[in-house]
């Protein structure tokens, strides 16, 4: 599916793939369940369960609701208390002192209520992802159409067993299909095994579609039958009344939605009800009427026709005409805008979701079809309930390289996602995307690397965690010079209330093509606003007159001969227009010593609009758009505790406070080992963020261009565990397996285009 590129101009798109880099890294043993919290001697015990919710408070402007249920223990951390009940919601372990300010009052049928401008992130399988070790059984690649045998395979094994394949080089012609509930599809080394003992699933030339699909079906589909709810749906509520329950069954999943004000639908997706007004804050933000008229079929490409603001739910229980869902609503859905719940139906009518099927240990690729045709995505969770993908490398995609599209409570952990054949804009060189509802889900240690936007948030449903995962390089293969999205809550709307703790990315904020993003959350984030050009990125060029990739003259300014480099607008601090209601907490913007090149005046706080203007680099800029600035963005944003390296200061929205140690944890997660958690504190001058100190050869420092010759450069890097292992994968801290025991200056052979260095 193309998507508009909304501001891209002045040059014409050529065709010209970047080849990935396969690389090697060392991995690390998973527990017999993976948990968030720490293992058992962090804390000196095992941890304990939490204790059941207390009634909820008035706080957020909202009245007092139900109590919570009691939260899940820890692995070794101490079990969160249970979310607070009405108006929002808190996270497991709640937020100690720290109070954030009431969101948005509005009318309901029954009266005036507020919104919380936060939710309750539970996120993934509760209890943590398993690991099973019953084998059913164990194949080996014939070379070609592997994909059969497989799929038999995955067919014929009992639940809570694996399907074991043993190195080699599997071709797939006809997508890999988990579809069976409770199986789990895994390999002999994920990334940083090395080809020798690899499992390489390779997609054929002819394949259209993903590689491996996890659910019971290619795609999501939202056309199954739908019932009016008779009442709202409040925000932080778990159950609603509706007007049929005919067709629904425990343990489906479900979507619930609402429409479009027709009122105030005259052209574009539109704000309906913007701040101060007395309805609910819905920003449709679309600024081109174009894109999204009335009627276009762009109005359900991620939802149902004109029902962006969705969340897919799990039914527990029926009592009448009553639902009760696993979760709460993140939002409320309301009776104004015609709120309902739908069923997700497969396979001709089929209801019952995929639950707990796994992907494990193996290395995933795309490849360009005959004629220009492309496979078509990587790795999909599709109507899929606690399932999960780990430690898995995903290259060489098009479309997206990890895809979660109205899944429910599923986690993608210790992922290597990099290096699309598609880097242009148009939809076909993403690395992770979230869509269509999907709710409550958990991307956690994971890697997104070069790729035209390194994530996007297409009409998400809410609660989902983006966490501890390092994005970098994100940029358009014709316009090299322009950064591109990296942390990204936006590329249609409307994402609302989702989290992104503890993460590393060069950019955090929403793109606006397509509409905006509400009520979600930056919490304790580094954004250096700086793309680091890791190789082979470091050394490309674009020849505009010629319409091809490599040229030898021009500078960074040039757009006759592009580099790569950061000429576009750098904002460590960004959300664009549409993007109300935004929470930003504890982050830091910029880095230790970062360079102002190829920006010749300095840096500044922030850009207030109402143009664009790129120089001097500016930590914050809110409300960005075309030519024009949304105050709105600024106005209802909420930023405390955050750090820059332009005024070298902690900026507070009022009194200091005490920032929460995390939004959705409740100890510290196994895979930080000895490193310091949380790593990210914007609240402490001295010390923002925690270094890891590595060393490179250094071709030109100022434009961060890198080389296996030259100057020595010891870089201040960055302590997460996920930044560690891309190092680690590109032979910076240490050589990878397959790049062989070499120190500098000398360099093998099939490492001469690698970034070799050692830790001092």
């Amino acid at each position: 599916m193309n998507i508009h590129h909304a501001r891209i101009t002045a040059l014409l798109c050529a065709v010209c793939g970047l080849t990935g880099l396969v690389v090697a890294c060392g991995d690390t043993d998973s527990p017999a369940v993976e948990g968030q919290a720490a293992q058992a001697g962090q804390a000196g015990q095992a941890g304990q369960g939490g204790q059941a919710g207390q009634g909820g408070k008035a706080g957020q402007g909202g009245q007092a609701g139900q109590g919570g249920s009691a939260g899940a223990a820890g692995q070794g951390g101490q079990g969160g208390q249970g979310g607070v009940g009405g108006t929002g919601g808190q996270p497991p372990c709640g937020l100690g002192s720290y109070v954030f300010p009431a969101g948005p009052t509005y009318n309901t049928a029954n009266g005036s209520a507020t919104l919380s401008r936060i939710t309750a992130w539970d996120p993934g399988v509760p209890g943590g992802v398993p690991h099973l070790t019953t084998i059913c059984a164990t194949l080996s690649a014939t070379g070609n159409g592997d994909d059969a045998a497989i799929n038999q395979a995955i067919e014929n094994c009992p639940a809570s067993q694996v399907v074991q394949l043993n190195p080699g080089i599997y071709n797939i012609k006809n997508a890999i299909m988990l579809s069976k509930s409770g199986v789990v599809l895994r390999g002999s080394g994920g990334p940083g095994a090395g080809p020798a003992v690899q499992t390489r699933l390779m997609a054929d030339p002819s394949l259209y579609g993903p590689v491996v699909n996890i659910g019971p079906d290619l795609f999501p589909h939202m056309e199954g039958a739908s019932t009016d709810c008779t009442a709202d749906a409040m925000q932080g509520a778990s159950s609603v009344t509706v007007a049929s329950v005919a067709g629904f069954q425990v343990g489906d999943l479900v979507i619930i939605d609402m429409t479009v004000d027709p009122a105030d639908d005259t052209g574009a997706w539109i704000v309906d009800a913007p701040p101060g007004g007395t309805g609910l804050v819905y920003p449709y933000a679309e600024y081109n009427p174009t894109n999204s008229p009335v009627g276009d079929a762009s109005r359900g490409w991620f939802n149902r026709m004109n029902r962006p603001l969705s969340q897919v739910m799990e039914i527990q229980s029926i009592n009448g005409n009553t639902l009760t869902f696993s979760t709460p609503f993140h939002m409320t859905f309301d009776l104004a805008h015609s709120a309902q719940v739908a069923q997700i139906t497969y396979n001709g009518g089929q209801t019952t979701p995929v639950d707990h099927a796994g992907l494990e240990d193996v290395y995933v690729a795309g490849a360009p079809a005959p004629g220009g045709a492309s496979q078509y995505n990587n790795v999909v969770i599709t109507d899929a309930k606690y399932s999960w993908v780990r430690n898995i490398e995903s290259d060489q995609s098009n479309g997206y390289s990890m895809g979660i599209d109205s899944a429910f409570r599923c986690v993608v952990r210790d992922c290597y996602l990099h290096s699309t054949i598609n880097p242009s804009p148009g939809g076909g060189g993403y690395g992770l995307e979230f869509s269509a509802g999907s709710a409550d889900n958990l991307v956690e240690n994971t890697i997104s690397w070069n790729f035209n936007k390194l994530m996007v948030m297409r009409a998400s449903g809410g609660g989902n965690v983006i966490a501890y995962s390092y994005m970098d390089d994100a940029w358009i293969n014709y316009q090299p010079n322009w950064p591109e999205s990296g942390l990204n809550d936006g590329h249609m709307t409307t994402p609302h209330f989702e989290l992104f703790e503890g993460n590393l990315s060069f950019s955090l904020g929403g793109d606006d093509t397509w509409g905006g993003a509400i009520f979600d959350s930056w919490h304790r984030n580094v954004s250096t606003g700086h793309r680091s050009a890791w190789p082979p990125l470091n050394t490309y060029t674009f020849d505009a007159n010629a319409q091809t990739t490599g040229c030898t003259s021009g500078g960074p300014d040039d757009f006759t001969c592009i580099p790569y480099s950061d000429v576009g607008p750098r904002v460590p601090g960004g959300a664009s227009q549409g993007h109300v209601f935004q929470n930003f907490v504890g982050n830091v913007l910029g880095f230790i010593d970062m360079p102002n090149a190829p920006q010749t005046k300095g840096f500044a706080y922030e850009n207030t609009g109402p143009g664009w203007e790129w120089d001097p680099v500016s930590m914050w800029w809110l409300g960005f758009g075309d030519n024009t600035t949304d105050q709105g963005v600024a106005n209802t944003a909420w930023r405390d505790g955050n750090y820059d390296y332009a005024t070298k200061a902690v900026h507070w929205a009022g009194a200091a406070q005490v920032l929460p140690t995390s939004l959705y944890l409740c100890g510290k997660p196994a895979f930080f080992g000895s490193y310091t958690w949380p790593w990210v504190d914007g609240s402490n001058a001295t010390t923002p963020y925690v270094t890891h100190a590595f060393q490179y050869y250094a071709l030109s420092p100022t434009l961060g261009t890198y080389g296996t010759s030259g100057s020595m450069v010891t870089h201040a890097g960055f302590q997460l565990p996920a930044y560690v292992r891309f190092l680690q994968l590109h032979g910076i801290e240490a050589p990878a397996q397959s790049c062989g025991t070499a120190t500098l200056p000398s360099v093998p052979a099939e490492c001469s285009n690698l970034l070799l260095g050692v830790v001092p």
